[in-house]
C-alpha cells in the first residue's frame, strides 16, 4: 500500500490444475506465456485463501505486452518468487485459508528475514502485511490485501499506485516518510500507526471501490545477524463501500 513502484481439497484442485512450472519448462515459454501462468495460479492461491481476485480482465487487453523486455523479465521473476513462498507453504501444510500472518512468516523465512521479536503481538489476525526491502521495492503482500480490491490481479502488477488509486497527499507524504525513515535506518525499531486513518479509492474499475484503512506499523525486517535488511508495513482493512461515481478505463 506503501506507493511505490482453504481447505485441504481447494489446494489439492490448485496444485493438480496449475501445477509448478519448471525451471527448464519456463525457459522455453514466451514472456507473455509464463507472465499469464503465474497469474492466473498467484490468482488461484488467493481464492484458496479466502480473497478472491480474477486473474484478467476480460474487457480489457492486458498491459504487460506493452511494458519494454526488461519490466517484463522483473515482474515475472517477483511472480515467481511470490509462486515459490505459496507452493512451498502449501507442501509443507500450512494452511493458506484466512492464514494471513502465518504466510506472512512464511514469506520472511523465505527471504532469511526475521521480524522485531514483538512486532506480531500487535497485529490481528487479518491484517495485510507488506514486505519491502532496502529499494523500497514491494517484494510481498498478503492476500488479504485483494479483499479490497475489485482490479484483476494483472491491473494490480501493471499499472502504477497512482494509476489506480486516489488518496490524500498528506498522506501519502506520511506514509513515505515513514518508509524512508524505516528503510533505511542502520538500526532496527518499529513506528507505531505512522499515519493516520484513511480511505483509498479506485480510480479506472467499473466499481470504484472505496476502502477505509489503519495503519498498524511500519517495522525493521533484520537478518541473522541483526542487521536490517528490509521492512514491514502492516495496516488493518475497516470498510469497504462502492463509489456512486463511474470511471472510465485509463
Amino acid at each position: 500500500m506503501i506507493p511505490i513502484l482453504a481447505s485441504q481439497l481447494a489446494i489439492s484442485n490448485i496444485n493438480a490444475s496449475t501445477a509448478h512450472v519448471s525451471t527448464a519448462e519456463s525457459a522455453r515459454l514466451s514472456n507473455s506465456d509464463r507472465y499469464r501462468h503465474l497469474i492466473t495460479r498467484i490468482a488461484d492461491f488467493a481464492t484458496t485463501s479466502g480473497a478472491p481476485i480474477r486473474a484478467f480482465n476480460p474487457s480489457q487487453k492486458s498491459r504487460f505486452h506493452a511494458l519494454p523486455d526488461e519490466e517484463q523479465l522483473k515482474l515475472i521473476a517477483l511472480l515467481e518468487t511470490y509462486d515459490s513462498i505459496c507452493t512451498n507453504a502449501v507442501r509443507s501444510g500450512l494452511p493458506l485459508q484466512r492464514n494471513g500472518l502465518g504466510l506472512a512468516w512464511w514469506a520472511m523465512r523465505y527471504f532469511k528475514l526475521r521480524p522485531l521479536s514483538d512486532v506480531f503481538s500487535y497485529l490481528k489476525p487479518d491484517d495485510i502485511i507488506e514486505i519491502y526491502d532496502r529499494n523500497d521495492v514491494q517484494i510481498f503482500r498478503t492476500f488479504d490485501f485483494f479483499k479490497c480490491v475489485s482490479y484483476s490481479l494483472d491491473e494490480v502488477y501493471t499499472y502504477s499506485w497512482w494509476e489506480l488509486y486516489e488518496r490524500a497527499d498528506s498522506v501519502t507524504s506520511q506514509m513515505l516518510t515513514a518508509a524512508k525513515e524505516v528503510g533505511s535506518a542502520t538500526r532496527p525499531f518499529t513506528l507505531h500507526a505512522p499515519f493516520p486513518t484513511h480511505s483509498m479509492i479506485e480510480k479506472f474499475s467499473a466499481r470504484r471501490l472505496l476502502a477505509q484503512v489503519e495503519s498498524r506499523l511500519v517495522s525493521t525486517l533484520i537478518d541473522v545477524n541483526g542487521e536490517p535488511r528490509a521492512y514491514m508495513n502492516a495496516f488493518s482493512l475497516l470498510s469497504i463501500t462502492e463509489s456512486e461515481n463511474r470511471a472510465s478505463n485509463p
